[in-house]
């Protein structure tokens, strides 16, 4: 996209099924500083497939590179108190990758985590001796994460990363 252009919005079908069918929840909560930075369509609604269960954003919007990095700078992670800084640094990480190691069918070696923010589930996985990898599409999130654990961030949208199959546990 040009730098003249704005974050597009498009009617979507489900992208778990395919289905153009859903049922409207209500609005997406937004924050001033968000709606700041992009505004959002009138008609934009958190909505459920009929068929599928699967929950999406209609219209769907489809982020440029530009708008990602100014959402997901510096002031993205409000100041948190002690105990939602435990929660979120160590709770939370400890309990997703307990989970994946007891229902992995294969031990857990190389890990990416997609959306790494600031990497506290890749701390985890590098306390536990895993070949952690991460993946953001800010720029300020991969920088905070590689100087301070020393793992590779890919900064971009997932599939633009080209990760041959089988390259993760």
């Amino acid at each position: 996209m040009s730098s003249g252009e704005v974050t597009a919005f498009r009617d979507m079908p489900c992208d778990l099924c395919g289905t153009g069918d859903f049922v409207r929840l209500g609005k997406p909560k937004a924050s001033e500083r968000m709606k700041d930075i992009i505004p959002l369509p009138p008609d934009i609604s958190v909505v459920r497939c009929t068929n599928c269960g699967f929950y999406y954003t209609h219209p769907m919007p489809f982020w440029r590179d530009e708008d990602l990095q100014r959402i997901y700078d510096a002031a993205y992670f409000p100041p948190m108190t002690r105990w939602w800084e435990q929660v979120k640094t160590q709770a939370d990480p400890r309990r997703r990758l307990d989970a994946i190691e007891t229902h992995a069918n294969c031990p857990t070696l190389r890990f990416l985590e997609v959306g790494c923010g600031l990497g506290y589930g890749l701390e985890d996985a590098v306390r536990r001796g895993w070949d952690a990898c991460g993946q953001d599409v800010s720029s300020f999130f991969a920088e905070q994460v590689e100087s301070r654990l020393g793992v590779r961030v890919f900064v971009g949208q997932l599939a633009e990363a080209g990760y041959p199959e089988h390259s993760f546990d």
